[in-house]
């Protein structure tokens, strides 16, 4: 079990199912957060999967609550980290992938054409076609907030499944500071 305490996330948000425990989600603990959270492109292998799904979200949750600036080092330090093998420098580039998606104020639906959905908003990382069963969008686009989607109440979940990349490597710190001047800082519900 994975527990994640957060002095920046409220009572009700803290406790997260990875043996875990910080005060405060500083740059060090924001990585760590990174670090230690599950893989997500590891799902389709793993009977976890809606325990992992449930750990990710709390852990991006309580990143979010920090200071954007924070949080863009920790995105710059982690892209450009390349210890580990190429299966530990795949899955630290999906967590950039997904905590980018989360942070900021994407639109439900991008059109393909745009010339950044490809390198910043795809990613590389496959994801359902509009129009095919679970993203009803219009055949000429794509939903901006993928693998991410806010249930009944508001709240975002991790809801995409992982399929597979293809194309150029991720480019986490050019999509982060294209998602922020774009499209802004998503407000988290309290």
């Amino acid at each position: 079990m994975i527990v994640i305490l957060c002095s920046a996330c409220s009572a009700s948000q803290q406790r997260v199912s990875v043996a875990f425990e910080r005060s405060d989600c500083d740059i060090a603990r924001i990585s760590d957060l990174l670090y230690v959270m599950p893989d997500w492109s590891s799902f389709a292998m793993n009977d976890k999967e809606p325990e992992w799904r449930f750990s990710i979200e709390r852990a991006f949750e309580c990143i979010a609550r920090n200071r954007i600036e924070d949080i863009e080092a920790v995105v710059v330090a982690h892209a450009n980290d390349y210890s580990g093998g190429l299966y530990e420098r795949g899955a630290r580039h999906t967590k950039l992938f997904l905590l980018n998606k989360y942070l900021f104020n994407l639109p439900d639906s991008i059109r393909r054409d745009n010339p950044h959905y490809i390198a910043f908003v795809a990613g590389g990382y496959v994801q359902s076609l509009s129009g095919q069963p679970g993203n009803p969008q219009p055949s000429d686009e794509l939903n901006g907030r993928w693998p991410w989607s806010a249930d009944e109440t508001g709240v975002w979940r991790l809801t995409g499944t992982f399929r597979g990349a293809a194309g150029p490597p991720y480019d986490s710190v050019a999509a982060f500071q294209y998602f922020r001047e774009h499209y802004g800082v998503r407000r988290l519900k309290d």
